[in-house]
């Protein structure tokens, strides 16, 4: 099963009154400025020109698939490079945990007593989230879902996204600045829907267009689909290492779950994105059934 993080330490923190939003954005710059991406380090080390890490990112788009990993099979990077830059990319890496320390907003104790807390709490919710998917008709397809959506946002947008809450109330969906869904058909029948904020919306067509968009609705509406789409694709391959037959109808943009007769039920589980700017994604997902072969 997908690994379940129902909260990120800093917004543990924040709402415990032990840091502020000021120092809390200050961690996160802190510790973005310390954790390079691997393309980054690749072009600083002059081992991938600027064109050759715009075609891995392009192709990241179509498969779920790592970067590295990807720019090796092109033939762009060779296993040495890629073992060099992995490495370097360790050791530099910097937890938020430590930005705290490193910038004097927590002290060494404070930081261990306060993640052995976290820790306990996440457990908890971990396991609540866990029940409450293990209960889903056809989990394993609702778990490839989840970690796909999870993996599209990390590899796709840079965002960490966290699987906060899962529950199935019919009239539990909220209004979101852009909503789009896509259905999935044959022996899978399931729609997803992926309702966003408006910046957050911003942020993936930057994202996927490779330029910064801002007030142009028709291309943030594109790029949206297209990120569905890759997560759905990518949902279709995966199904078939299961032997099922699974396809797509094209993704649309709509103000509610689309494709869902109002007889039916839904679950909708909340993912939380982007901790300095508070915005949440939810992911709706009817009651799934795989049909038998």
């Amino acid at each position: 099963m997908t690994t379940i993080s129902v909260k990120f330490f800093g917004q543990y923190l924040l709402e415990k009154g032990r840091i502020t939003q000021d120092q809390l954005l200050e961690a996160v710059s802190r510790q973005r400025s310390a954790n390079p991406l691997l393309g980054a380090l690749a072009l600083e080390r002059g081992y991938l020109t600027p064109a050759q890490a715009d075609a891995i990112n392009a192709a990241q788009r179509t498969t779920d698939r790592m970067f590295g990993d990807l720019a090796v099979d092109m033939g762009l990077l060779d296993p040495d490079q890629l073992a060099e830059l992995l490495d370097l990319q360790r050791s530099s890496r910097l937890f938020l945990g430590e930005a705290f320390v490193d910038k004097g907003i927590l002290s060494a104790g404070e930081l261990e007593a306060e993640l052995t807390a976290f820790e306990a709490e996440q457990h908890a919710g971990q396991m609540m989230i866990r029940g409450a998917l293990m209960q889903l008709q056809g989990v394993e397809f609702v778990v490839d879902v989840l970690d796909l959506v999870l993996k599209t946002f990390k590899r796709l947008v840079h965002e960490t996204v966290l699987i906060e809450d899962c529950h199935q109330e019919r009239d539990s969906w909220d209004a979101h600045d852009v909503t789009v869904s896509q259905r999935f058909i044959g022996d899978v029948d399931a729609t997803l829907t992926l309702g966003l904020p408006r910046d957050t919306a911003v942020k993936i067509a930057s994202k996927m267009l490779g330029e910064e968009i801002a007030g142009d609705d028709a291309l943030v509406l594109d790029a949206t689909r297209e990120f569905l789409n890759v997560i759905c694709g990518n949902v279709c391959s995966k199904q078939s290492q299961r032997d099922l037959n699974v396809d797509l109808k094209a993704p649309v943009v709509t103000d509610a779950p689309a494709g869902l007769p109002l007889t039916d039920g839904y679950t909708v589980i909340t993912v939380m994105a982007a901790i300095d700017s508070k915005v949440d994604v939810a992911l709706v997902l009817p009651n799934v059934l795989v049909r038998p072969r």
